[in-house]
């Protein structure tokens, strides 16, 4: 089979909720292409849910097998851990992303997130669980980019993957939610959080080039 040139693959964007898949997604409309968050468009989609590989998903529709194809760029949309936890634990509260994040941890990497007991009744732990393995999930599809969106050093090598310019602008909506950040997590959290989650949660940050967030959590080890 003939691999596809450049103009017949779709662009598909993962990563982890609250981590910047809407504002990637965005970014990348307001470049022109057809690229909308959580449903596939003429150029691809960006969503969190992607890396199930599966149609249907919770919110919109995914784009099914990504694995093996050779007609998807694809890249993750990833954001430093110290400042996605604090996002990331008001998220678990939505049962229907948090469910949907077991379900897929469980049939991918069989590991069950909801009798762990690393995890239970630790809102701070259960955050670095589904951060880590999330992300280490979308690892396992080899994206050929890692997008970090509180970087804009990082815009320049983005419109090089997807072919033209983007530019960030404070008209491209960022879908947070400040107010449901939990603002009382610090450091210091760490410290309780077993080190069986936060070694791999350093390894991480350290290759998405988060070193301050990597030698902050090593700090605690």
């Amino acid at each position: 089979m003939n691999k596809k040139t450049e103009q017949e693959m779709i662009i598909v964007g993962l990563g982890h909720p609250r981590c910047g898949t809407g504002f990637t997604a965005g970014l990348l409309q307001a470049a022109g292409l057809d690229i909308p968050h959580e449903k596939p468009g003429k150029d691809g989609i960006v969503s969190w849910m992607a890396v199930s590989e599966r149609g249907p998903t919770p919110w919109g529709n995914g784009i099914g097998r990504i694995h093996g194809r050779d007609d998807i760029k694809l890249f993750c949309c990833v954001r430093s851990p110290l400042h996605a936890i604090p996002s990331i634990i008001p998220e678990n509260r939505t049962l229907r992303s948090f469910a949907f994040r077991v379900q897929v941890i469980w049939e991918k990497l069989g590991v069950d997130l909801t009798s762990d007991r690393r995890l239970l009744n630790k809102p701070v732990n259960m955050a670095i669980a589904s951060y880590v393995y999330w992300f280490q999930m979308n690892l396992m599809l080899s994206p050929q980019f890692l997008f970090r969106i509180d970087r804009p050093e990082d815009d320049e090598k983005l419109s090089e993957f997807v072919g033209t310019e983007v530019a960030r602008n404070e008209d491209i909506g960022r879908n947070s939610r400040p107010n449901l950040r939990h603002k009382d997590f610090t450091v210091e959290d760490l410290k309780k959080v077993d080190k069986s989650l936060l070694k791999p949660l350093a390894d991480l940050a350290s290759r998405f080039g988060y070193e301050e967030d990597a030698d902050t959590i090593k700090s605690v080890l």
